[in-house]
């Protein structure tokens, strides 16, 4: 099945308001080179848009097919001014719940909550995901400073090679 992901990149760039490619770019925490990429080669990074666009169905993503927002989301649709409550008390103002750098004025990255407990929950779900991802991270860092050890020592090696075949 061949998915026309260019279609999708730019339903989830109109969903957000975001007018130009530089913008969607930084959004989404990558180059614009990146992202024109992306548009060439019919393809994108489906975790990192699943990182960033949190209301996104993940089956449409994949797809193309379907609701593109999950259906808590489809029922109560907030911006980015206020994160309410069922009884209209303001639990979070002005926060991006994803941690992510935001553009535009009504970018959607929170549901309304029937209560301070949903509220709650979303953002400690998605601390937790943000972590698990920096733990991650955290040991491909390791693991390639440990390829970087590996080869500066190899390296080593090989210049006293050469400095003993020179002196020879």
């Amino acid at each position: 099945m061949n998915i026309n992901k260019e279609l999708i990149l730019s339903e989830i760039k109109s969903y957000y308001k975001i007018k130009t490619d530089a913008d969607f770019a930084r959004f989404l925490g990558i180059k614009p080179q990146t992202l024109s990429s992306w548009y060439t080669r019919n393809s994108f990074d489906i975790e990192l848009l699943y990182a960033k666009c949190v209301e996104i169905s993940p089956d449409w993503l994949l797809t193309g097919k379907g609701e593109m927002l999950r259906n808590s989301i489809n029922q109560s649709i907030i911006d980015n001014e206020n994160v309410q409550t069922g009884n209209n008390n303001i639990i979070q103002q002005g926060v991006n719940v994803s941690g992510d750098n935001t553009i535009g004025d009504n970018n959607k990255n929170c549901q309304n909550v029937g209560n301070n407990n949903v509220g709650t929950d979303v953002l400690e779900r998605l601390l937790l995901e943000k972590d698990e991802r920096m733990r991650e991270k955290d040991e491909r860092i390791r693991e390639k400073d440990e390829r970087l050890r590996e080869k500066d020592e190899r390296i080593q090696e090989l210049k006293e090679i050469i400095k003993e075949l020179k002196s020879k």
